[in-house]
């Protein structure tokens, strides 16, 4: 099997939907004909730092990698007590429609808090990705970001 690297960016305006949400995607052509499989996905954020004050709403982004558009959903993001950061997130992770999802949220929890917490997961985790299971034949992979 012909192994193919991809390295691709997602940049440019975010689109705001009704909901404040900022949404942006990229789609990358592949060959067709063929069946792909991610062997690993790499991602680096260069410019979307979330920073937020006490008294704030969290911030937060959800980055997805997937074969076909990623679609907000009727699901939210919340924290664990009842504060929604992304009204209509996107997807869960065992959707089939996701081969790889990032999600990082910042916020406070109290006033006397020197700095926020962070919270960073990934789907797979890195040590489930390392043995793909994940196959698609459609010709294109798209890069999507919620925020």
């Amino acid at each position: 099997m012909a192994v193919n690297e991809i390295r691709d960016t997602i940049q440019g305006p975010i689109t705001l939907t009704e909901d404040g949400i900022g949404y942006m995607t990229r789609c990358i052509n592949l060959k067709e004909g063929f069946r792909n499989e991610i062997l690993s996905v790499d991602v680096t954020n260069d410019n979307i730092t979330l920073s937020t004050q006490f008294g704030e709403p969290p911030k937060a982004y959800q980055l997805y990698v997937s074969p076909y558009p990623i679609i907000p959903t009727t699901e939210d993001l919340n924290l664990n007590n009842g504060i929604v950061i992304l009204p209509n997130a996107g997807p869960m992770s065992g959707d089939e429609l996701v081969l790889y999802k990032e999600t990082e949220v910042v916020y406070y929890v109290s006033e006397g808090q020197f700095a926020p917490l962070s919270y960073k997961e990934q789907f797979p985790s890195a040590q489930v990705a390392a043995t793909p299971t994940t196959k698609w034949y459609s010709p294109h992979l798209y890069i999507t970001i919620l925020y």
